[in-house]
């Protein structure tokens, strides 16, 4: 009989530490690994392919406490057929005068990242790709763009957060 070498176990949702800093607006889908937790990133990431915005995340030891990991989604920005979605997906709350949807994943003490991981890519693709609408402009100019690391559209004077921004905004990417 072949024997098997220990195949190493993914680690649990126990033993990471929280991410303690708040990154505003997510500029790029390469910044997402940065602010979000092992466990949640490629939810995270097929929300923001999906031009969904995210608010807040969290998939750590801290969460095993309350029962549930999760990730907070700007309901506003959705579009009908994802208000839809998340209205049977999510808990929809009020906070300071924005509503949000909260994705929630079960957690405990033997949670893996892999186990949220699955569970998160599970939930979010229910969710429909939609227009970027929660995308920040600013009018302005080329030099203003260049002073303030902004991305600029001469065809219609717009500023915005990044190049990346600008090309969901105008549905290519």
């Amino acid at each position: 009989m072949q024997e098997f070498p220990d195949m190493p176990m993914s680690p649990k949702i126990a033993s990471l530490s929280p991410i303690e800093r708040s990154a505003g607006e997510v500029l790029t889908r390469e910044a997402i690994k940065d602010i979000v937790e092992p466990a949640l990133v490629k939810a995270c990431e097929h929300l923001y392919d999906k031009n969904i915005r995210s608010i807040s995340s969290s998939a750590n030891q801290k969460d095993v406490a309350s029962g549930n990991a999760y990730i907070e989604i700007d309901y506003d920005s959705l579009s009908d057929e994802n208000r839809k979605i998340a209205d049977e997906l999510c808990e929809v709350y009020e906070y300071d005068g924005n509503k949000i949807a909260i994705i929630k994943i079960p957690v405990n003490e033997n949670s893996t990242i892999e186990d949220i991981e699955r569970q998160g890519l599970v939930i979010t693709e229910k969710f429909q790709k939609q227009p970027a609408s929660w995308i920040p402009t600013f009018p302005g100019d080329e030099e203003t763009a260049k002073t303030q690391g902004l991305f600029f559209d001469p065809e219609e004077s717009l500023m915005y957060l990044s190049e990346e921004h600008y090309r969901k905004a105008k549905g290519r990417s």
